[in-house]
């Protein structure tokens, strides 16, 4: 099993996604975290063998394991995950862990979102939190919708029902809706959630005569917006929508 250079087809369909980390046996020091599917572990030693690039740092260590007549430790840590956007998150999260033990690791990057993931002081965070205002790029067009009321903190949304009560029903200037690209979700000041606008249908009118409209998008979860505080209220606004250009 020392030369196992692939998984059985089982294994990959029971791993699914995973993370995994390439140690390196002379010292047991980890060099490397990735992420992957299948047989993706076993890919870094095969791009040494096969296009070996000495710039690369990785490339150095797998090279000089090798030269020692020694293996790559593979381990694989938590596996079976839904997509590779989470194993990507889980990825970034031990980057960071190790990051802060010294470690040194051969990644050229820091891992996926490493402004979400990476760790930082308690006076960081509060400063991040309580005081870094968003600044809206100019090339944006913004529908910022209120949530404080109907958003509970303390229930778990799949992401269907996240954009069930953030897409739908709002009633939204059409001429406002066609300039938009983008929709961010506030709750008590933070904007929680930041959608791209791809396409609009119109659900249903009020007594009043004005329409609601149903948005369609996908969550952008590497958004400057998100977390930040706005600058603006949603005290006058019945309706729950304001639009920024």
């Amino acid at each position: 099993m020392n030369n196992l250079n692939k998984f059985s087809a089982i294994t990959k369909e029971v791993l699914k996604y995973y993370v995994y980390v390439l140690i390196d046996p002379r010292d047991n020091y980890i060099f490397y975290v990735g992420e992957g599917y299948g047989d993706r572990v076993f890919d870094h030693e095969k791009e040494v063998e096969n296009n070996y690039c000495p710039e690369k740092e990785k490339h150095r260590r797998i090279k000089e394991i090798q030269d020692a007549g020694l293996k790559i430790i593979k381990m694989i840590g938590p596996s079976n995950l839904r997509d590779q956007k989470e194993a990507q998150n889980v990825e970034t999260g031990i980057l960071w862990i190790l990051k802060l033990q010294g470690h040194k690791l051969t990644n050229i990057q820091s891992g996926h979102h490493e402004n979400y993931f990476k760790f930082k002081t308690v006076e960081e965070i509060e400063y991040q939190l309580a005081t870094n205002f968003m600044e809206q790029d100019k090339n944006d067009k913004i529908i910022y919708v209120n949530v404080s009321r109907s958003l509970d903190l303390n229930k778990t949304y799949t992401e269907d029902e996240y954009k069930e009560l953030f897409l739908g029903d709002w009633i939204i200037d059409k001429y406002n809706l066609e300039k938009a690209n983008k929709l961010c979700v506030c709750y008590n000041g933070i904007i929680r959630k930041v959608y791209s606008i791809d396409s609009y249908i119109p659900v249903s009118k009020t007594g009043a005569g004005a329409t609601k409209w149903k948005i369609k998008g996908e969550p952008i979860d590497d958004s400057p917006y998100l977390y930040k505080r706005h600058n603006f209220s949603f005290r006058y606004c019945s309706t729950g929508v304001r639009f920024f250009e």
